[in-house]
């Protein structure tokens, strides 16, 4: 939840930034060019045209990682697995919470998550079970029917 936080923050101040700097080149292009400092008016002319065509796709990044943040939520309140259930809880589109869900997979936002393209289901770690020798008492391994140490057989 804290990396898709922190991507959503990037995000709109990279966006918030883009509009303020574009918003102000534009008087700074006349302002230039009116005392002939032809170096600043180039910088705003290309802060101006940077605003103009990355302000869209900062938004759309900003709004995906909103979303991101929006089906990670609902997972980890609700404990929601299937696509339909969570598509209406966050109110997107089924096939919008079903890229969401594997775009977070695929960013590392959801962790010990299996996805099968229907339900998204928790994996649960399964904990090795230690052995140890009857006769001498050494740590064995899982698939081993003879002691390494001593050579005696284990049950």
């Amino acid at each position: 939840m804290k990396q898709a936080k922190k991507s959503w923050r990037i995000w709109f101040w990279v966006t918030l930034l883009t509009a303020i700097t574009g918003v102000a080149s534009i008087p700074g292009i006349v302002l230039f060019a009116i005392n002939k400092q032809f170096f600043l008016m180039a910088v705003c002319i290309t802060l101006a045209v940077h605003a103009f065509f990355g302000i869209t796709f900062y938004a759309i990044a900003m709004a995906n990682s909103a979303k991101d943040v929006r089906l990670i939520r609902a997972i980890n309140s609700y404990g929601l697995g299937s696509v339909s259930d969570l598509a209406s809880a966050t109110g997107m589109a089924y096939n919008s919470a079903k890229e969401c869900i594997e775009r977070c997979i695929k960013r590392g936002y959801l962790e010990g998550y299996f996805f099968d393209g229907n339900t998204l289901q928790r994996i649960e770690p399964i904990e090795p079970i230690e052995r140890r020798c009857a006769y001498c008492g050494s740590t064995l391994l899982q698939n081993e029917v003879k002691c390494p140490s001593c050579g005696s057989s284990v049950n």
